[in-house]
């Protein structure tokens, strides 16, 4: 936790360009870990690394949120359902795909159907830094 925005957006620029660096990170964009700077008005799904937000499709290189968990009956591999509970996926689960189910649930004529945001909740498996300024946002 910081308590300056721009102290905020430096760290994380250093943090990112620190990855490079370290050899933390590939020239498709793919990462080790996201840094995410989370100020007052900071949008998750247009803050984030790109690599972190990709459709997951045959060609592309994206990253899964879901975790293999083996009970010794059904290994496989498991995340968080659209009710929020966990469960085996068969697909794979990313950002983008959660914004898109979150974007579709909502009704195209209601106002907030465009602003619908990822919340840090929806982070979870995500490898990251996460870089606050004061108190972020409230109730996240």
């Amino acid at each position: 936790r910081v308590y300056e925005n721009q102290e905020n957006m430096t760290m994380q620029t250093i943090l990112r360009d620190a990855l490079d660096k370290l050899g933390l990170a590939r020239p498709q964009g793919v990462r080790a870990f996201s840094v995410l700077s989370d100020i007052s008005d900071t949008v998750i799904h247009e803050d984030i690394e790109p690599y972190f937000m990709r459709r997951a499709t045959p060609t592309a290189t994206y990253h899964d949120l879901r975790r293999p968990v083996g009970d010794g009956l059904s290994p496989g591999q498991w995340g968080y359902d659209p009710a929020g509970d966990v469960t085996k996926l068969s697909e794979p689960l990313t950002l983008d795909g959660i914004l898109e189910r979150k974007r579709s649930s909502m009704d195209p004529t209601d106002p907030r159907a465009k602003k619908v945001e990822l919340g840090y909740s929806d982070l979870h498996n995500l490898p990251m830094l996460l870089i606050v300024t004061e108190k972020a946002r409230m109730g996240d």
